[in-house]
């Protein structure tokens, strides 16, 4: 704390050390002194994720839901597409009996989930069906220069590419789909396939262990939305999405072995 508080007082802009003095202030027990610190860190650059999560925390430990649901807003408003951010929002919103709001940011983590949009191109897919996969990968490349960031279709050019004996630029591909949209199951799960018939156990293993994290989040949206709905008195609704949710569910497990199986490997190689 010394040393920190030396760093703040020549450089009172400094987010890293005001944010450093919040958390080892909130460690020790001062949750005053370190929602000021988190709270002077926003001041200075208010996109900041984890002073703001932490400042949240402190809000929710000390039972001030409507505060806490404040600063996830805003972490809403700055980070859109964090799905785990709209479920841990949702959540809130349930303890505070505010089920019509749950049900809206629930749905709303599971309509931006980049796995809901598939590519529909009725020609490319009869292309790649007929095995005229360089044909098809002309098709792509054409929409691509138009649209550069639809990480649906750069997937699909990755799986041509696969196709084509092109491994390497496979991984690539799906790395940069990845890199669009980080929660995007099906490419995570595609890169960890790609790497293991590249026999690179270990880098397959990270990519599937991801997706057991990615899925658990898609199954925690589902769930939420769910309870919220039942708790709406809508329980024909919370059927229908718990039933979505067990037909999710299972996927982490087949992940979590598929993981497990390539670390047990590789220790055994060693």
């Amino acid at each position: 704390v010394e040393e920190l508080n030396s760093v703040y007082m020549r450089q009172p802009n400094n987010t890293m050390a005001l944010y450093a003095l919040g958390h080892c202030y909130e460690r020790l027990g001062n949750e005053s002194g370190a929602v000021e610190f988190y709270q002077d860190c926003l001041k200075f650059k208010n996109h900041l994720q984890l002073p703001r999560q932490r400042l949240a925390a402190v809000y929710f430990k000390n039972s001030q839901l409507e505060k806490t649901i404040q600063e996830y807003e805003l972490l809403k408003d700055e980070y859109p597409d964090d799905i785990l951010t709209l479920v841990i929002l949702g959540h809130l919103y349930i303890a505070v009996a505010g089920y019509a709001k749950a049900i809206e940011t629930f749905n709303t983590a599971i309509l931006i989930h980049p796995d809901n949009f598939h590519t529909q191109d009725d020609q490319v897919d009869q292309l790649i069906s007929d095995g005229q996969l360089h044909e098809a990968l002309e098709q792509i490349e054409d929409v691509l220069e138009q649209q550069p960031d639809r990480a649906d279709l750069i997937v699909k050019q990755a799986d041509v590419l696969g196709m084509l004996g092109a491994g390497a630029e496979a991984v690539s591909q799906y790395q940069q789909a990845i890199r669009i949209c980080p929660d995007f199951l099906e490419a995570t799960i595609k890169l960890g396939t790609q790497h293991l018939q590249m026999h690179t156990d270990q880098l397959a293993a990270q990519q599937f262990n991801r997706a057991v994290e990615i899925n658990d989040q898609i199954v925690d949206a589902y769930i939420g939305l769910a309870t919220a709905q039942k708790l709406a008195g809508k329980t024909s609704d919370a059927l229908v999405t718990l039933s979505l949710a067990t037909a999710i569910q299972p996927n982490s497990s087949f992940l979590f072995a598929e993981t497990a199986t390539l670390q047990f490997k590789q220790i055994s190689d060693v």
